[in-house]
């Protein structure tokens, strides 16, 4: 069986919804995952776009995240700490938690939604950005899992 990622919100590939982009509501999409690999002991998720402007643009990490949980309910608050959930990380906007994205033009971008299966407890130090994350769990990944979404403009996207 294989570690998988998905998102009930949209399609793998698809248009993400504009509830989730700095043009709507700017809410986090909710996410699922199974099949975690054995031998995990907690799990982190980055969200980038690899063809940002300075590349890649991180749009959220959040680690952490225990192998119990399934899933990352929709609108997470933008706070260092999510009780029951786990840490959020500095995105390239230098705040803590979601930004989705936010389109500069017609021709639109595509959104990475990263979950690693990581053999480290999940008691990183808060704070970190996603350089920091990806150095951090480098050794330690026994897995990954990717989800991909689009994004236009507010006008083509809802």
């Amino acid at each position: 069986m294989t570690f998988k990622l998905y998102s009930p919100t949209f399609e793998n590939g698809a248009d993400i919804p504009l509830r989730f982009t700095r043009d709507g509501e700017n809410q986090s999409p909710s996410l699922m995952w199974h099949n975690l690999p054995e031998g995990t002991e907690s799990l982190a998720l980055i969200v980038e776009n690899p063809n940002g402007v300075v590349r890649p643009v991180v749009h959220w990490a959040i680690y952490n995240i225990s192998p119990k949980q399934d899933e990352l309910p929709e609108g997470i608050v933008r706070t260092p700490h999510v009780s029951g959930i786990g840490t959020q990380g500095i995105n390239h906007f230098y705040r803590t938690g979601y930004d989705g994205p936010r389109a500069r033009d017609k021709a639109g971008n595509c959104y990475k939604f990263k979950l690693y299966a990581l053999s480290l407890p999940p008691n990183l130090a808060g704070g970190m950005s996603a350089s920091d994350l990806l150095k951090t769990i480098q050794r330690h990944t026994l897995a990954q899992a990717e989800w991909t979404g689009q994004y236009h403009s507010a006008e083509n996207n809802n």
